[in-house]
């Protein structure tokens, strides 16, 4: 069962001014589309009203009608949540969101306002994220792989009617330490009732990016409960990389601007936990470069090619997959959303052409996996 017990249904001043302008992706119309407007979709989420004439995803201001409902807290009309203009608010609204991230916007109507929930649903136990890292020390050139976890201490602590429905935090680094266009990021491909948002400098399913030094991510459920209980939400690939690195010292991630929300629109607090990495200050390894894929944009047809020199153990390793001992690898492609649209095992040339031309246009992540090894890479494939 469905609970959207505190979506608002007015019939006064605002509809007494026709129709409005609205920014597909600005789904809390506070000005900006980013991970944040996932909050708005989890709330409002199978919510029915009006089409958008002439809908479409660009970046314009599009007139609509009002909807007769509103988010409980924020006040935001539904019609901007509405994203991609179909009447029906679901998972297809994240479209707006990818297409137009970080783009910015003072010209809807109602005009924009900073996206603030007032109300708080206190809770004994708070929720916990926590961000863990696969090692304790790194170098120059050391890639390291952190897991981001929802820890829920006592689910029953909730309501029905308020259930924690969506999480959004940003991740904030010292770039100077961290190579940005080696940072890769998926999603928890089991979680089928999660929708994602995530972005950091560099990754190219966007038009725009956040500013360097920041990631952001918000992760929300398609219905009630699906974050009540402890569960990996994300992973991060992060590579340190500088010229200078001083031994002893902490590499500095935090876990900033932390929150969830419930089916009321009402603000959780939560508590953060970040693992300590010290920097070794030893001599660089080899350079990380990232999956090389190509053609990118593709139509659906396309080779993989290794770095040429990686990090293995601690040892420089030359070559593509033969050089790891292997005669296989697998490849893993995720959509947008973080979840598996494609898993290709035992694959055995990586010069081979690949094809997956059975994929709709767009924003794609490819994992491979060979002995020990992951490496990974962005594709766009275009019709």
């Amino acid at each position: 069962m469905r609970y959207f017990p505190l979506i608002l249904l007015f019939s006064g001043c605002y509809l007494s001014l026709g129709a409005q302008l609205i920014f597909p992706g600005d789904l809390n119309n506070d000005g900006i589309a980013n991970h944040l407007d996932l909050l708005s979709l989890a709330v409002a989420y199978g919510q029915t009203g009006p089409p958008r004439p002439d809908a479409t995803l660009v970046w314009v201001p599009q007139e609509t009608e009002f909807w007769d409902a509103f988010l409980p807290v924020s006040g935001v009309n539904l019609a901007f949540v509405d994203a991609d203009g179909n009447g029906l608010i679901d998972s297809l609204d994240l479209d707006g969101i990818v297409a137009n991230y970080d783009s910015l916007q003072t010209d809807a109507l109602p005009a924009p306002t900073p996206y603030a929930l007032t109300d708080t649903f206190l809770v004994e136990e708070r929720p916990e994220i926590q961000l863990s890292f696969d090692q304790e020390t790194a170098g120059n050139g050391t890639i390291i792989t952190a897991d981001l976890n929802l820890i829920i201490p006592n689910p029953d602590i909730f309501p029905p009617t308020r259930q924690p429905l969506a999480v959004a935090l940003t991740i904030s680094f010292d770039p100077q330490f961290i190579n940005e266009e080696a940072i890769s990021i998926s999603f928890a491909s089991d979680a089928t009732d999660l929708m994602f948002v995530a972005a950091a400098p560099g990754l190219v399913e966007f038009g725009r990016s956040p500013p360097s030094g920041i990631i952001q991510f918000a992760a929300a459920g398609r219905a009630p409960a699906v974050l009540n209980e402890s569960q990996l939400l994300g992973q991060f690939i992060i590579v340190v990389e500088d010229m200078i690195l001083l031994p002893d010292d902490p590499l500095d991630i935090q876990l900033t601007e932390h929150f969830m929300i419930n089916l009321a629109e009402e603000v959780i607090e939560t508590n953060a936990q970040t693992g300590s990495i010290l920097l070794t200050g030893l001599t660089p390894s080899a350079a990380y470069t990232p999956l090389y894929i190509s053609p990118n944009p593709s139509r659906g047809e396309f080779s993989l090619v290794l770095p040429q020199v990686f990090p293995r153990n601690g040892i420089e390793v030359q070559g593509r997959y033969s050089a790891l001992g292997v005669s296989t690898f697998d490849l893993i492609v995720y959509n947008f959303q973080g979840q598996v649209v494609t898993h290709l095992p035992d694959l055995t040339d990586s010069s081979t052409p690949i094809q997956l031309p059975q994929l709709p246009a767009g924003n794609y992540w490819l994992r491979v996996l060979a002995a020990t090894e992951s490496f990974s890479g962005r594709l766009l494939i275009q019709n």
